[in-house]
């Protein structure tokens, strides 16, 4: 028989998300630690349980090595994480992850995208107008859409330029419907 101590049973996979945060602070955990916890518990995030939700819990934090944690957590191997993380730093307004949410419009998962691109409409940086432009041709309508959304709320004359012939030139009509409700 294989026997775990608590704190092994409550780090566990199998216990993280029930437990995860409120045994964290039983236990005494370092602040940090909690965080990560938190972080690692975004690939079990349940949107419709927001007083459990990780996201929740990370955008209330004010701990300052959130941050950092977080634009770490955008290259996780898991695209829930990348995901949650994504949607914190923007709604935190986050400039400092302003490149790694560039770099996330690459990602393999669409969802990833959308939310990058829907975290850089928050930061409205002009540095994500060329690498937004760029997703206005991703095969997936929703990350178009958010790219499209992001451009015309950071309104650099490049964006609305783009968005001006996109309006005119572009066969996807929903996208056009879009664009044209911005001009």
């Amino acid at each position: 028989m294989v026997e775990l101590t608590l704190n092994e049973l409550i780090m566990s996979d199998y216990i993280k998300p029930i437990v995860g945060f409120i045994s964290a602070e039983a236990l005494h955990i370092k602040p940090e630690n909690k965080l990560k916890q938190l972080i690692k518990n975004l690939k079990y995030r349940n949107p419709f349980d927001p007083k459990n939700d990780p996201v929740v819990k990370l955008m209330e934090t004010n701990n300052p090595a959130v941050v950092s944690l977080l634009i770490e957590a955008l290259s996780d191997p898991e695209a829930n994480i990348r995901q949650g993380a994504a949607l914190i730093l923007g709604h935190k307004e986050e400039h400092s992850a302003v490149k790694s949410l560039i770099d996330l419009l690459e990602d393999p998962d669409l969802y990833v995208r959308a939310t990058a691109a829907n975290s850089l409409k928050k930061l409205k940086d002009e540095r994500a107008v060329g690498a937004l432009i760029k997703c206005l041709n991703d095969v997936a309508s929703e990350v178009r859409r958010s790219a499209a959304i992001a451009l015309k709320s950071i309104g650099s004359s490049e964006a609305i330029e783009v968005l001006k012939k996109l309006a005119q030139n572009n066969n996807d009509l929903s996208l056009k419907d879009i664009v044209r409700a911005f001009i």
